[in-house]
């Protein structure tokens, strides 16, 4: 089965990364500064998570159903919503978050979904996907 442009929406995803950047020392303009070497200035650094958002247009189907209902061996109750998406179009895994709107600030608060589960299948990979309360 393949999806149609007109039930897909922008989503954003960030893949979990877990990489230590470094801080550099800055002037009043915001530009880095170099020492007598021209290498930058480190001032300290710090642990990120996730990557950059992706946009992406993807087909996103909130579940409903039956209580006792178990598909792809989750319970409906453990997710919330069902995102569809061609085979292998993003790369997304169960440590990713899913945004419905672009943010600055890339982190668990800030996104709507944690990915709860891949499911692929001979054309489509669906994702499961558990709302984060805010």
């Amino acid at each position: 089965m393949r999806d149609l442009e007109k039930n897909k929406t922008t989503l954003y995803y960030a893949l979990y990364e877990n990489v230590t950047e470094d801080v550099y020392e800055t002037d009043k303009n915001g530009n880095v500064i170099y020492d007598d070497d021209g290498d930058p200035i480190v001032i300290g650094s710090v642990n990120k998570l996730y990557g950059d958002l992706v946009d992406f247009s993807g087909n996103i189907a909130f579940s409903g159903g039956e209580v006792e209902a178990k598909a792809y061996g989750v319970s409906v109750t453990d997710y919330d919503s069902k995102l569809v998406m061609p085979k292998g179009a993003i790369p997304i895994t169960e440590t990713s978050l899913i945004f419905e709107n672009a943010v600055d600030s890339v982190s668990e608060k800030t996104a709507d979904f944690h990915v709860i589960k891949v499911q692929p299948s001979l054309n489509q990979d669906v994702f499961l996907l558990k709302r984060i309360t805010k």
